[in-house]
């Protein structure tokens, strides 16, 4: 926890990661400004506590002016398409748009205004496929062609490091949490028996529930600057995800979908078949962060329990 109260903005507030880092920003006592598109958006963040502020992230002139008097700017922005059209061409083109200019748009306005900080979303799943092997934050990026916005991304917090403040950038694993429309999409397939699983059954699969996700965004504003991965403790190879998804639901192991079926989409969304057993490790050792759903087992069964009550 951070005893100095900063000035933080946040943009993508609204999101399944973006409320639940408004929510532990200000539990750790920091004042937060948050992006809200909406009247109803506006009215969520303001009943957390937060201020809402409705701004264009595409226009450089209007993120510069939202985020003067801000200590820390924080980037959770996305489009992640839904889940039935994430298989489409051109689904991604507009979250690649925003990686690649509302990153620049932001870090530029920190660097303006002299912050002290500016922290940046990222994928973990983005490290090339490592079999069994563990994957700490040195080992390079290798998103495939049409998400390489994760790469201009990062560049964005590096220059802010670059010129003397902390860019930090969190690689995140896979979201699940009972906000997150594809994880209502995964559990309405496991209550017919069906596994939405991807990729070899064996291997490993990098994932976070959204309240340890939202908790690392506040523990980035107490480490030094860098790249840090965002997962839970232990990875599951993805027929143990599987288990552990029926088993919230309370049925039997899943099955696959048929093999067509899973070949046009693995075929349209290749980074989700590699084995990513990414480790937290650096993240843990630099803040007092650490994961509450050590692995999916613990978090998806929160999930199903949050959802039925």
């Amino acid at each position: 926890m951070s005893t100095d109260p900063k000035h933080v903005f946040v943009a993508g507030a609204t999101g399944v990661v973006g409320l639940p880092a408004v929510r532990a920003l200000l539990a750790d006592g920091h004042h937060v400004t948050a992006v809200a598109r909406s009247p109803e958006k506006a009215a969520a963040v303001r009943a957390l506590g937060a201020e809402p502020i409705a701004v264009d992230l595409f226009d450089a002139a209007a993120v510069k002016e939202a985020t003067a008097g801000h200590d820390v700017v924080v980037n959770l922005a996305t489009r992640i398409p839904p889940t039935a059209k994430a298989w489409r061409a051109g689904a991604w083109e507009e979250n690649e748009r925003i990686r690649r200019e509302v990153s620049a748009h932001l870090a530029d306005a920190a660097l303006d205004h002299g912050a002290e900080r500016y922290v940046q979303e990222a994928l973990a799943f983005a490290y090339a496929d490592h079999g069994e092997d563990w994957i700490d934050e040195a080992e390079p990026l290798d998103p495939p062609a049409g998400l390489e916005g994760v790469l201009t991304a990062e560049a964005s917090a590096r220059r802010v490091t670059d010129a003397g403040a902390a860019g930090v950038v969190l690689r995140f694993g896979n979201f699940y949490g009972p906000a997150a429309a594809h994880t209502h999409d995964t559990l309405r397939l496991a209550r017919r028996r069906i596994s939405a699983t991807l990729g070899p059954v064996d291997a490993h699969w990098s994932v976070v529930h959204t309240d340890d996700a939202g908790a690392a965004v506040a523990a980035a504003l107490t480490v030094p600057a860098g790249a840090y991965n965002v997962v839970d403790d232990r990875p599951l190879r993805r027929r143990e995800h599987d288990l552990a998804i029926a088993h919230a639901v309370g049925v039997g192991d899943l099955r696959l979908p048929p093999k067509p079926v899973r070949r046009l989409a693995e075929s349209r969304a290749e980074i989700l078949t590699r084995s990513i057993r990414a480790s937290n490790r650096k993240l843990t050792a630099a803040s007092s962060w650490a994961p509450t759903y050590p692995s999916a087992h613990e978090g998806w069964l929160a999930v199903a329990d949050a959802l039925r009550r």
